[in-house]
Formats: C-alpha cells, sequence, structure tokens
C-alpha cells in the first residue's frame, strides 16, 4: 500500500494483489483508496462559515416540540459563530420566508430573536426553502470559506419540486458549478430517507437521522464541530486506470464520473479534522495484459492549514503479471480484502433494505443470508476489525427483526427502517 502525505492530509492507495493472475483473468481487480485527514492545529486560522440554516415550520414539527428543539439548535449554531462567519436563517412551510438575510455575525441577538418568532405552519415546500437557502450562501459566496446549505425536515415534501431525481440534479449542480454544498437532517418517521441521503450525497455534504426531538441540538453541534475544523477545501480525486485491459465495474462509497479513456474523479469537497474519506473501485478484465499495468491517483485541495495554498498528493502503483497461482494467493492486501468485505456487505444490506421498502421480505432474507454466509467463511478478518464487526451484527439483527415487521405498526416499521439506513449509511462513509 502506497502511503504519501501533507499538511493536511495522508492519501493511501493499494490494490487487493500485487499480481494478476494471468491463468485466470476472471478475478476482479479491486483497488481501495483511503484520505485520512489530519488533526487540526489550535493555532491554525478557522476557515470562515457561509451557512445558510433552512429549517421545516410545517405543521408537524408541533409535535413532540420538534419545532422547539430545531430552534435550540439554531441558537446554538448561532453563539458558536464569529464575526468572520455568515449566516441566514430561511424558515419553510408551503410559503418560504428569508426571516435573516446573509450577513457577517456580528450581532446575534437579533438573529435570535428572529429564531424565536418562528411558529409551525402548513404543508412542506422543501424545495422552495432548500433553493432559497442557496440563494443566501451565493450572495456571500466566498472561495476561501465552507459555503454550505443545512437543511432540516421532518416530513415528505408535497410542495414545489417533489421529484427525488430532479432535486438530486438541483444539488450536484449547486456543488459542482457553485461551489455550494448541502448537509440534511431528517427527523423522526415521516420524512423520505432516501431522498434526504442522496441530497447530501449528491451536495458534497453529510446526512443525519434524528430519532427523537430531543437530540436534534446535539446533532447540529456534531456538524458544526466538523465545519469549524475543515482541513481541506475543494477535495478532488482523479484515478487513472488502464481502460484497454480493464473496465468500470463498481465504484463503492462517493458518487464519481468517468470519461472513456479511464479517468475517474470523485468530488471530496470539505475534509474535517481526523476525517476518514474512502473509495473501493471493482475492475473487470476485459483483456488479460501480458506486461505489468499501473494505476495513479491524485488528490487536489486548498490546504486550509498551509496558507490555501494549492496541494496534490500523488499516488501510483503498479500490478505484475503472474501464472503462479500460489504467489498470487502470497500477495493480496489483507487492508484491501477487508475493505471489499465491509463494503459489499453494506451493498448487500443496501439491497435488503430496499427490498423490505417493497414488502419483498423473503427476497431480503435470502439477500442476507447469502451475504452472511460469506462473511461467515471470512470470520477471523471479521473478528479482528470494529467496523467489520460493526456490520455483520446489523446484518445478523436485521435479519433478525424481518420476521417481526409485520407485527409492528407503521410508525415503528419506519423508524426500524430509518435507523438500519444510517447505520448502514455511517459505516459506508467510515463514520463509525
Amino acid at each position: 500500500m502506497q502511503n504519501t502525505s501533507s499538511n493536511s492530509l495522508q492519501v493511501k492507495l493499494a490494490a487487493n494483489n500485487k499480481y494478476i493472475l494471468q491463468v485466470n483473468s476472471d478475478n476482479a481487480i479491486y483497488v481501495y483508496l483511503e484520505l485520512n485527514a489530519l488533526k487540526a492545529a489550535k493555532d491554525i486560522n478557522k476557515v470562515p462559515l457561509n451557512i445558510s440554516l433552512v429549517l421545516d415550520r410545517s405543521g408537524s414539527m408541533a409535535a413532540e416540540k420538534k419545532l422547539d428543539f430545531a430552534k435550540k439548535a439554531a441558537e446554538f449554531v448561532v453563539d458558536n459563530l464569529s464575526a468572520s462567519d455568515h449566516f441566514s436563517l430561511v424558515a419553510y412551510d408551503d410559503e418560504v420566508k428569508t426571516l435573516s438575510a446573509s450577513t457577517k455575525v456580528t450581532n446575534k441577538q437579533p438573529i435570535k430573536n428572529r429564531i424565536q418568532l418562528i411558529e409551525p405552519g402548513g404543508t412542506t415546500n422543501l424545495s422552495g426553502g432548500m433553493l432559497q437557502g442557496y440563494n443566501e450562501v451565493k450572495t456571500t459566496f466566498a472561495e476561501k470559506a465552507v459555503n454550505r446549505v443545512l437543511l432540516l425536515s421532518d416530513g415528505l415534501a408535497n410542495e414545489g419540486i417533489t421529484d427525488a431525481k430532479e432535486l438530486q440534479k438541483i444539488v450536484q449542480g449547486k456543488s459542482t458549478e457553485n461551489g455550494i454544498s448541502i448537509s440534511t437532517f431528517g427527523v423522526g418517521a415521516d420524512f423520505n430517507e432516501d431522498m434526504m441521503t442522496n441530497l447530501a450525497e449528491y451536495g458534497s455534504g453529510n446526512y443525519y437521522f434524528i430519532d427523537n426531538a430531543d437530540k436534534i441540538p446535539e446533532i447540529f453541534a456534531q456538524e458544526l464541530k466538523g465545519l469549524l475544523s475543515v482541513v481541506a477545501q475543494n477535495t478532488q480525486l482523479e484515478i487513472n486506470y488502464p481502460s484497454t485491459y480493464l473496465k468500470l465495474a463498481k465504484l463503492y462509497g462517493y458518487p464519481h464520473k468517468e470519461d472513456e479513456k479511464g479517468k475517474i474523479q470523485v468530488s471530496f469537497k470539505d475534509v474535517f479534522s481526523e476525517e476518514t474519506k474512502a473509495v473501493l473501485l471493482k475492475f473487470d478484465i476485459v483483456q488479460t495484459p501480458d506486461t505489468p499495468i499501473s494505476f495513479s491517483s491524485s488528490v487536489t485541495f486548498d490546504d486550509a492549514m498551509g496558507n490555501y495554498n494549492r496541494e496534490t498528493i500523488n499516488n501510483e502503483i503498479e500490478l505484475q503479471i503472474t501464472d503462479d497461482s500460489e504467489l498470487y494467493k502470497a500477495n493480496s492486501n489483507k487492508e484491501v480484502e477487508k475493505n471489499i468485505l465491509l463494503f459489499e456487505a453494506n451493498e448487500e444490506m443496501e439491497k435488503a433494505l430496499a427490498l423490505v421498502d417493497n414488502s419483498k421480505y423473503d427476497d431480503a432474507k435470502r439477500v442476507l443470508d447469502d451475504c452472511l454466509r460469506k462473511m461467515q467463511g471470512k470470520i477471523e478478518i471479521i473478528e479482528a476489525d470494529t467496523s467489520l464487526q460493526i456490520q455483520y451484527n446489523s446484518l445478523k439483527n436485521y435479519r433478525k427483526k424481518i420476521d417481526d415487521i409485520k407485527e409492528m405498526n407503521s410508525q415503528q416499521r419506519k423508524m426500524m427502517q430509518k435507523a438500519n439506513k444510517n447505520a448502514n449509511y455511517q459505516l459506508k462513509k467510515k463514520k463509525q
């Protein structure tokens, strides 16, 4: 595994094996890249924030004091901003209202007074609130700042743009074209967790599931802690592979773009102190090479711990060709093999969750049983890794719960699905 570091980031690149077994071209090739952020130094200048807080104030937010806790969280955010930060506040139900236009946080009390005036209203124009949040961030956009929308909702989008694919396209464009990211916060049982996850995925932010309203301030604090400790910005990954011989079958971990010449791009955007980001690439062999082949990666970013210089970390690995199966077996990379098991099990869990959403319980059980059998054959690897243990136990526990679903009421089932999807998402994102 090649390991290269800079002021702010450490990048590892490795394949599942140093060799390609020439006599068995059916073997897939896996390449794993892991980015680890170093701990932010205490004496570095904090990256300024330019954030818009977009709060759902639909009628359902009155239940369980959700709006009260959201307002408390909003006040917490304001209290922790400095005079160099920009903040705006948007509230939405069927109408969208900008309660505080984007401005530097030099006088906090008027903003907090406006937060306290928010009252529950009607239906949910999520797209309208989100787009207004983007507009506010854009008015005070700065290259050397964290430009982000924080979107909270407890319900289904039923006004404005409601198509999940269209919303996904919008946030992806805002991220790539305008440099503005979005983090989403789903509260309770009734929001669309798949849509909220995708908004964060394609909008280069984070997704949070909040099962109890009283956790809203805590979760906002978690997001803010990351935003206040950014070590790298505009972080872009590029991986080049020999497309003459290989075809990308799957990229696990993040959305990506690929061209016909074997160039793959992934946007990591802002990277927080001590954060890990990782991708696993699976390649099919379309033509068996007879000479060594190489993979190269570059991670390019603005170094927030080094005067905002644009930095690049390059790595390259070369795979040799062999017809010796024993040599091939002896050169397996255990770290990559562990991550293959983790990412593939994570994807199988996603499949099972989707099948349960569609009431295909027996199909979900088969998916889980097949995955568990495969993992049980590698129990020694699992026992040596905490993340794999969590993934394995999640699969087992979810398999048991499927038999209980018919006894659950609608709210219990929704909460079960959301909790399991969130746990699976956190594992995929290396947050557990």
